[in-house]
C-alpha cells in the first residue's frame, strides 16, 4: 500500500490517517481518499458520492455543474492506494494543459474499471486546510487545533 498526502495539509491529525490506514484497498478497491465536509467549499474540488457511500468521482470546481458545486465535501489530497495498482495505472493519467498530470483522474480511472474506490471522512473540516500558493504559510494559523507538540531527537 502507498499513503499519498499533498504537501500543503499539514494540519491532518494521527486519527485521521489511521481511519484511513483502515481501509481494505486491494484489487477490487485500489483506493480510499481521506475528505472533509467544509462550511464553504468554494475553490476546492467536490467529491461525488453514490448511494452506497464510495466515492464515485472527483470534479474540479471549474469544470462542475451548478447542482455540484452545492456539494461540501472535498478532498484534501490524502490517498490511500494499493500499490500494484497504481504502479500499472501512473503511466494512465492524461496531460492536462499545463503539462500537469493530476492524481485525482486515479478515481476516474478505478470506476471506469468497475472498481470501489472508499472515501473516509475527517472529522473535523479545520484538519484539511491547505496553504496554497496564493496563501502564505504563515496564514495557517488561523486553525487552533489542540496539537501535541513534539520534538524530534533524531
Amino acid at each position: 500500500r502507498v499513503l499519498v498526502t499533498f504537501g500543503d495539509v499539514a494540519l491532518i491529525r494521527p486519527e485521521s490517517l489511521a481511519a484511513l490506514l483502515r481501509q481494505p484497498v486491494g484489487p477490487e478497491a485500489p483506493l480510499a481518499l481521506l475528505t472533509a465536509t467544509v462550511q464553504n467549499p468554494h475553490g476546492y474540488g467536490r467529491v461525488k458520492r453514490g448511494p452506497d457511500n464510495t466515492v464515485l468521482g472527483l470534479v474540479e470546481e471549474v469544470d462542475a455543474t451548478v447542482e455540484e458545486r452545492t456539494i461540501s465535501e472535498m478532498w484534501p489530497g490524502v490517498l490511500l492506494a494499493w500499490a500494484p495498482w497504481l504502479w500499472d495505472h501512473l503511466p494512465d493519467l492524461p496531460r492536462h494543459q499545463k503539462g500537469e498530470y493530476y492524481l485525482p483522474d486515479l478515481v476516474g480511472i478505478a470506476r471506469s474499471e468497475g472498481r470501489t474506490v472508499f472515501g473516509v471522512l475527517m472529522q473535523d473540516e479545520d484538519e484539511a486546510h491547505g496553504v496554497a500558493a496564493d496563501r502564505p504559510l504563515g496564514d495557517a494559523d488561523f486553525v487552533d487545533l489542540p496539537m501535541p507538540k513534539q520534538v524530534w531527537d533524531g
